[in-house]
């Protein structure tokens, strides 16, 4: 990449990912640069980049947009150029409610922007104020940061995208926050979208928490006030738009950017004052959808969720098993269960069997802790230091014991001593109470842990066994354990 060559005249934005400078090359050209904040970057660093410009490019030239200039290295960091824009956020306003015949005109401008990006197949998942610039001498929308926008048909797998919370917590679509049984598609941006129109009226987001699992539970499953029970000079009219935006269900929400910009149009014209105004009227969508519900699984999930309960309000752990030929459903019914363990601060990991590595030792329970632990480092340096202190008081210097099938656990409690090695009986016996014991730091009525076991007729013996330790430890509590296996798969000598 090109050595970039500008001087700074104005700090933006900074955070720990990346800064935000106006500057201008030595013709007095002004540019917005986007600089990374650190000098090594990781692979998925630099991939997130590299995606950033691809879709930069290609959504050059298109209003409504932050129009991408080129790419280089600036000052020994991976920087992306922009063309300058007079626009300020929208973050700036501070709690200031936006006059509403300005918001119609940010409103349909962002809508329009929106538009243009979904018609070339690409999702933003970033919507929120911070992202959208407005110029109030020209009127002039335009909406940034593409750091986590993805091609719809990308080779990008949605279940990566779910599994990780990109965008900001106050602003994004339940389906993003991993924890509800939908994929993200552009529906998602149109739930970001109402909750950024719900701040520029009221002055603040649609919900406000204490936390990120309280924001998480809000996005999933509380319903926001209506902006006019807030505000009563907010026209109804608008709250039901806005509402509607922020449905849960995304079957629920509008399916069009034109649906959208009629409805706004309509309640803000003159013209159509004589008739009733109907929310989502002319909203029809060009995609096909397919719903992603579960149809007559009412009884199973019941079951399921009634089986939580139980575990949540006794404490005493609970297992249960869901059979079927491949293909049937079995996982989409597991994860059907995430509302409630959101709402009760909980963990739901899963990981499953491979045909070609049953072999491998419990190689399914591994990729559920695996996930558990990247999970946990999302969370504040508080939190990651107040379970580095938890899982070092429980395994004490056997540590290493877990690190060694875990890695990823040292990057919360560090490198860690080796221990002596035993005979082999002695070194499994050692494990499973090792392993128990890790376990046990996460089962906890504050945060009760849902682990999920997926194509179990492929478990080796000693992932069995380890189940069989969980459900008869009396010290074990708050865990609820759903392990699946294919019935059409089962073998004589199967364990």
């Amino acid at each position: 990449m090109q050595t970039l060559d500008f001087i700074i005249l104005e700090t933006i934005f900074v955070s720990s990912k990346h800064s935000i400078f106006r500057a201008e090359d030595k013709h007095k050209t002004k540019v917005i640069l986007k600089v990374l904040s650190t000098e090594h970057p990781s692979e998925s660093e630099i991939i997130r980049f590299q995606n950033e410009f691809r879709i930069l490019e290609k959504l050059k030239s298109l209003n409504g947009i932050a129009e991408i200039i080129g790419s280089g290295i600036f000052k020994g960091k991976y920087t992306l150029v922009f063309k300058d824009s007079k626009g300020e956020s929208l973050e700036t306003s501070n709690g200031k409610k936006i006059p509403l015949y300005t918001f119609y005109k940010i409103a349909k401008s962002a809508v329009a922007a929106l538009d243009k990006i979904h018609n070339l197949k690409i999702i933003h998942t970033d919507i929120k104020p911070a992202n959208i610039l407005y110029e109030p001498q020209t009127g002039n929308v335009e909406i940034i940061d593409f750091g986590s926008s993805f091609e719809i048909d990308s080779t990008f797998p949605v279940h990566e995208i779910n599994e990780k919370i990109d965008g900001s917590l106050a602003y994004i679509s339940p389906e993003q926050t991993g924890r509800v049984n939908r994929s993200v598609d552009t529906r998602s941006d149109y739930y970001s979208l109402g909750a950024t129109f719900y701040h520029l009226l009221t002055g603040r987001p649609p919900f406000i928490a204490n936390d990120p699992m309280d924001m998480i539970y809000s996005h999933i499953a509380k319903d926001p006030l209506s902006p006019s029970v807030l505000d009563r000079s907010i026209p109804e009219n608008i709250s039901k738009i806005i509402i509607k935006l922020l449905s849960k269900d995304p079957e629920e929400r509008y399916q069009s950017s034109f649906g959208i910009l009629y409805d706004l149009d309509w309640i803000s014209s003159d013209k159509y004052k004589a008739e009733k105004f109907i929310v989502g009227k002319k909203d029809f969508s060009s995609e096909f959808h397919i719903p992603q519900k579960l149809y007559g699984r009412q009884d199973e999930i019941k079951k399921l969720v009634n089986t939580f309960y139980n575990m949540y309000q006794n404490g005493k752990p609970e297992l249960s098993v869901i059979t079927g030929n491949a293909g049937v459903g079995k996982s989409a019914l597991a994860k059907e269960i995430y509302k409630p363990i959101s709402a009760a601060r909980g963990y739901f990991i899963s990981g499953e069997y491979e045909q070609y590595t049953k072999n491998l030792p419990f190689s399914g329970l591994i990729k559920a802790f695996s996930n558990l632990i990247r999970i946990l480092l999302t969370e504040t340096p508080e939190e990651i230091d107040n379970w580095r202190q938890r899982i070092q008081s429980q395994l004490g210097d056997k540590a290493r014991i877990v690190t060694d099938v875990i890695p990823q656990l040292e990057l919360i409690i560090g490198e860690q001593l080796p221990v002596a090695s035993l005979d082999s009986q002695e070194n499994a016996n050692r494990f499973y109470s090792i392993f128990q014991a890790f376990i046990r730091v996460f089962c906890t009525l504050n945060h009760p842990l849902v682990l999920f076991l997926d194509d179990l007729q492929w478990a080796d013996t000693a992932s069995l066994q380890m189940i069989k330790n969980l459900m008869t430890d009396n010290s074990l509590r708050y865990i609820y354990i759903i392990l699946s296996y294919r019935t059409n798969e089962q073998t004589l000598n199967n364990p």
